[in-house]
């Protein structure tokens, strides 16, 4: 800001800021909000495309356990009999009316395969596999034990859910297995992927990852669980449904995860499944920040037009104030000067070679006359006139030299007294000073005289030609 500059000015800066302010704020509150509603939005659909998977699962468990629970019921009318073949032909028939079932198996208390629904496995022994060990030392027929993924014998990762068999005396006499399909769950989780950037996971309650689209198979069996994770931190929470935001601890991407615990209503379960769905945050808000930036060169645009339109309209309303303001100055000094009774003074229009204003001054030096008498008089008219006793005389014409339609005044000097003329563009100044009081004028044309006090500029720029 320009010191000096008028408070008009000033407030018109400060108005153009306080709209600027307010413009600014709105578009800001806008996108706020257009933000806010695209992470809802995102929100409610993530959890939407996990509770999708959550109730599919479910039917399919639900299924599974039913069927495991008909082979266990009819566990001890087999043993009776020749059950290896017809209990084998009756696993393969349920396992290919079964979606997402690899495999059937039925072992006894040592782990032996009595029946299965895969012929390469008939006579092994997987004493050893978890979803054995851990039913066999904690036998609970009311339990749906699910184990962590694992590699089968036949290069396969599955899942294997399992129900123990209780002996005429409640000890445990073995186990009926399912192996869950992996491809049929791939098949279900790629149906909730809407966007490029979707990931969808199930995994074991233990932590490793059983199913990842879109698929990797690096990250089949990887452990979820480290600190820090979203894994770890929807169990933590001890809630059923989660949705957090953060960096993935495995792929270190910012993104927002929707987890659900799957359990089965009525269904007891020693562990359950955890299912995330999320999406990557830049690709999430990524029309936001195409609009926000769109918004934000429109609003600099403006900015900049207003600001330097303003800049411009006030340095082009500030040279014509400057003008205004000299010409007043001017105009007063003028005054000033036709006001003087020693200074004779005339403004002329150089189109029509009149004179348009002098002073009484004047009119005593060149025809002892007041202004009322010469006002509207042609110059050759005034020209023609003689002072009483013919002591003073106008030239009858000019010299081409003499400035703009001026005269210069021929007289004797009388005793005593001395003439000053000074042409100013279209004023010229007939002074007659006191004899031994000289008048000076400086280089900057100021008339000093003793005989009054100060010092009087002498204006050159007069506008003549808005009186004419």
């Amino acid at each position: 800001m320009i010191r000096g500059t008028p408070r008009r000015y000033q407030f018109e800066w400060i108005l153009l800021g306080v709209v600027l302010l307010v413009l600014g704020a709105l578009i800001g509150y806008w996108l706020y909000a257009e933000r806010i509603q695209i992470e809802t939005l995102e929100r409610d659909r993530l959890q939407l495309q996990a509770r999708i998977i959550d109730e599919n699962l479910g039917h399919q468990l639900e299924g599974m356990d039913k069927a495991l629970a008909g082979i266990r019921n009819d566990f001890p009318l087999w043993r009776g009999k020749n059950m290896g073949p017809a209990a084998s032909r009756q696993l393969k028939a349920l396992s290919n009316a079964m979606p997402g079932v690899r495999t059937l198996l039925m072992l006894d208390a040592a782990g032996a395969v009595l029946a299965t629904s895969r012929d390469e496995l008939v006579g092994g022994n997987f004493s050893e596999r978890e979803y054995f060990k851990v039913p066999r030392e904690h036998p609970d027929p009311g339990v749906l034990y699910v184990s962590p993924p694992f590699n089968t014998s036949l290069g396969a990762v599955v899942i294997a859910v399992t129900r123990a068999v209780a002996g005429p005396r409640g000890e445990f006499a073995g186990v009926v297995t399912a192996a869950l399909d992996r491809e049929y769950f791939n098949d279900l989780m790629r149906s909730v992927l809407y966007a490029p950037d979707m990931r969808a996971v199930l995994a074991h309650w233990d932590g490793k990852a059983f199913v990842f689209m879109p698929p990797n198979e690096r990250m089949v069996g990887v452990d979820l669980a480290k600190p820090g994770s979203f894994f770890s931190r929807h169990r933590e929470s001890g809630q059923s449904a989660t949705l957090l935001t953060g960096t993935s601890v495995v792929s270190d991407e910012k993104r927002m995860m929707a987890s659900r615990t799957f359990r089965l209503a009525g269904l007891r379960m020693d562990k359950p499944l955890v299912i995330h769905v999320s999406r990557e945050l830049s690709a999430i808000y990524f029309p936001w920040h195409a609009q926000a930036l769109a918004y934000a060169v429109f609003y600099g645009f403006i900015a900049v037009a207003a600001l330097l339109g303003l800049h411009l309209l006030q340095r082009r309303r500030r040279g014509f104030d400057l003008a205004v303001a000299k010409q007043e100055k001017a105009d007063r000094l003028l005054r000033h000067f036709f006001d003087l009774p020693f200074v004779g003074m005339a403004i002329t229009s150089p189109g029509t070679k009149r004179w348009l204003q002098f002073n009484e001054r004047l009119c005593e030096m060149l025809v002892g006359e007041t202004p009322a008498f010469a006002q509207g008089h042609a110059k050759r008219g005034v020209a023609r006139l003689q002072a009483v006793g013919g002591e003073h005389e106008i030239a009858e014409s000019c010299e081409p030299h003499e400035s703009r339609g001026f005269c210069t005044l021929r007289q004797p000097k009388p005793a005593g007294f001395r003439e000053s003329k000074r042409d100013q563009g279209r004023a010229r100044i007939f002074a007659q000073l006191p004899a031994g009081r000289d008048a000076a004028r400086n280089r900057d044309d100021v008339l000093h005289h003793p005989a009054y006090r100060g010092s009087y500029q002498v204006v050159a720029k007069v506008n003549a030609e808005a009186g004419a």
